[in-house]
């Protein structure tokens, strides 16, 4: 007599085969994937910024802390002195002014990016209105000034006040650029 199996085994057989698929399909995906592509899984965003280094900038979601980051110039560009430049910033839950800043780096010291070795400011807006939070923003470099020097000893600091219910009401906003850029006098 002869037993009927019945459609089991077919069943298990299609289950596997189909899941064999999947991972080869999955394995060659990932193999084949552009290494230059920015895929990411974790909530940030990879921005190109103008000198062709990138900045990492999380994802603004209406529970996150305010922030400013500054985008460019970021370290590396040349300026002459006296010429408009753009600064752009990106705002997450920030509601304030956004100012603008020009730090000399003292010459022949390590860049840390804060101001312990800041040897001249140039405040590059002079009057930070209730709007001006918006990037980008035209400034002008200085032109005459006994501490302006060509050279790479140069960057940007934006502060901002914060907003009391994200962070609280002592905290300032701060971001510098990454590395120095270079003002010529001529």
């Amino acid at each position: 007599m002869k037993k009927d199996k019945g459609l089991a085994p077919l069943v298990i057989v299609a289950i596997l085969a189909g899941v064999i698929i999947v991972v080869v399909g999955i394995f060659y995906l990932l193999k084949n994937k552009n290494p230059s592509e920015n895929i990411s899984i974790n909530p940030e965003v990879q921005i190109p910024v103008e000198n062709k280094q990138i900045k990492k900038i999380e994802i603004c979601k209406e529970e996150s802390p305010s922030t400013v980051t500054l985008i460019s110039p970021n370290g590396g560009e040349v300026y002459k002195a006296g010429e408009k430049i753009s600064v752009k910033w990106e705002n997450c839950n920030n509601k304030s002014p956004v100012s603008i800043t020009l730090m000399k780096q003292k010459p022949a010291t390590l860049y840390t990016e804060d101001e312990k070795n800041v040897v001249a400011v140039f405040k590059l807006d002079e009057e930070v209105k209730e709007d001006q939070n918006i990037s980008p923003r035209e400034v002008t470099l200085p032109v005459f000034d006994q501490n302006l020097q060509s050279g790479e000893y140069y960057f940007i600091s934006l502060s901002s006040k914060s907003d009391k219910e994200n962070v609280g009401p002592s905290y300032n906003l701060r971001d510098y650029s990454d590395k120095l850029f270079t003002i010529n006098l001529n």
